[in-house]
């Protein structure tokens, strides 16, 4: 008699066959992973203006573009040789309406396109579940999500690169001119964006030299970013004044401490140079782990390209984005020694993305689908912890200190800011008359100007001042009796109630 009875490979199939009908498609992970990272960044469009962003706005209410060029390039000279985030900014202003949440919005919506191009060259360089990784870990990055409503350039140069990136792939694979010329065409925005950009302008170079043998591709590329480079240094020369290095050259030779802090940087897990350890539970932050996780998981894709076949898309891939993400910061630490220092982990930020691939592709390609489990879960825990750092704002909080200052101190009582840029940041996130506010520029300068306040009250505010144990030595010993508030900011922002009785 025949069995009739269904084996467990019979039942297996039809069931594997229903299962795949409930699967979900990258398409809708992707979409997930967006909403996730807008709600992550939501809370930070409410984030008060400091000094940086300041600049930014500066005429970005300017009734007429005329208006708008003349007070922008009183305020923030060196934005004329990079006009391209500006100009937009403005027109979005003009569409919206002038505010600190609308000038957010436009850099946030930079941030979250950003999401879906690195998911596209994370599919181009290995497949979906390399690009949906990689799209998560730039959506959990704290950075990311810091520099994704900045009121600057940042969130835009970082999307330009990416999309710079992917049409640079994209005209390799077909070597069509309107490929080539849309690869020109990114770059230029990319260039007239940040011009610390040249840096990334190289690695598509150097890959073609290195991967790529036919003469046509290279001719194009070499000839068409001569005269791009061309065009930028004149535009350069017509806009430079001497207020543009007096306003930007203001840097110092940089250590290899600071090359090594802008790589943790990059990694995500922390915004600024600044550790966030203050903002964590039990004041621990694992900002150099997921580093090491990252870097290790990088390396070990690097690893494995040796054994791709020559010029496969895998390979070009894989050799752009380690390209990408070593020489910009390599570059822009070697020209701050030999030509001159200008050295800012914030110039880079683009070389984010790579590592994030590259990670992504490493862990997707670990030999058993275990260990590519617990590597995700790792990565996606420290993320997860180092999020936790937004529990407060990661900008100064000037609005809730000087909703603090007018709610609890007299009406005449002055306010003395630790620099000019804290003075003037409380005065734009504020109805507080700048004439109430009296700038120190040092240690000596605060003392003396604690010293002469009327009837001995008033109110110190600091920020990015690392001698605060010093200044309370002097208060105490002259007798001044204070209390301390802090508010949001990495690092924090301090204000002190000179004359309250301490508690």
């Amino acid at each position: 008699m025949i069995n009739m009875a269904p084996t467990s490979g019979s039942l297996i199939t039809p069931l594997q066959e229903r299962l795949r009908c409930f699967r979900v498609r990258p398409g809708a992970w992707l979409a997930l992973i967006l909403l996730f990272a807008a709600a992550i960044r939501t809370p930070g469009l409410n984030d008060s203006a400091y000094y940086d962003e300041i600049y930014t706005l500066h005429g970005m209410d300017a009734p007429s573009y005329a208006e708008f060029h003349a007070l922008h390039a009183q305020f923030d000279p060196p934005a004329t040789l990079i006009p391209l985030y500006f100009e937009l900014a403005y027109s979005w202003l003009r569409l919206t309406g002038y505010s600190v949440f609308h000038a957010r919005l436009f850099s946030y919506i930079c941030g979250l396109a950003l999401i879906p191009l690195i998911y596209a060259l994370g599919r181009r360089l290995a497949n979906a579940r390399t690009g949906l990784l990689a799209a998560l870990f730039l959506a959990m990055s704290p950075q990311a999500a810091y520099y994704a409503v900045e009121v600057r350039m940042y969130a835009l140069m970082m999307a330009l690169c990416a999309a710079s990136m992917l049409a640079f792939l994209h005209a390799l694979d077909n070597d069509r001119i309107r490929s080539w010329l849309i690869c020109f065409g990114v770059n230029a925005l990319l260039l007239w964006t940040h011009l610390f950009a040249v840096f990334f302008l190289p690695v598509q170079g150097l890959a073609l030299l290195l991967e790529y043998r036919r003469r046509r591709p290279m001719a194009i590329w070499f000839g068409g970013h001569a005269l791009l480079l061309v065009l930028l240094a004149a535009w350069v020369a017509c806009r430079w004044t001497p207020d543009v290095p007096e306003n930007a050259l203001w840097f110092t030779r940089p250590p290899l401490t600071q090359l090594a802090n802008a790589f943790i940087v990059l990694a995500g897990g922390r915004c600024t140079n600044w550790s966030p350890a203050e903002h964590m539970p039990g004041g621990l932050s694992l900002d150099i782990p997921l580093a090491l996780l990252l870097y290790a998981s990088a390396a070990y894709a690097m690893w494995r390209m040796p054994r791709t076949s020559v010029n496969t898309p895998t390979r070009r891939g894989a050799l752009l984005a380690f390209l990408w993400m070593i020489i910009p910061p390599l570059a822009l630490f070697t020209a701050s020694w030999t030509i001159r220092p200008l050295f800012v982990y914030r110039y880079v930020l683009p070389s984010s993305a790579p590592l994030y691939l590259l990670a992504a592709q490493g862990i997707t390609s670990l030999p058993p689908r275990s260990l590519q489990r617990v590597f995700t879960v790792a990565a996606i825990t420290l993320f997860a912890f180092q999020l936790l750092q937004f529990r407060t704002p990661l900008r100064p909080d000037y609005r809730s200190a000087a909703s603090f200052i007018m709610a609890h101190g007299a009406g005449d009582e002055a306010i003395v800011a630790m620099k000019d840029y804290n003075a003037e940041a409380l005065a734009f996130n504020s109805d507080i008359s700048p004439t109430r506010i009296q700038v120190a520029d040092g240690q000596q300068s605060l003392h003396d100007a604690v010293s002469s306040l009327s009837a001995g009250k008033g109110w110190v505010l600091i920020w990015r001042w690392d001698k605060l144990a010093e200044f309370e030595a002097f208060l105490k010993y002259n007798g001044f009796h204070f209390q301390l508030h802090p508010f949001g900011g990495e690092p924090s922002l301090w204000l002190y109630h000179i004359g309250a009785q301490s508690e």
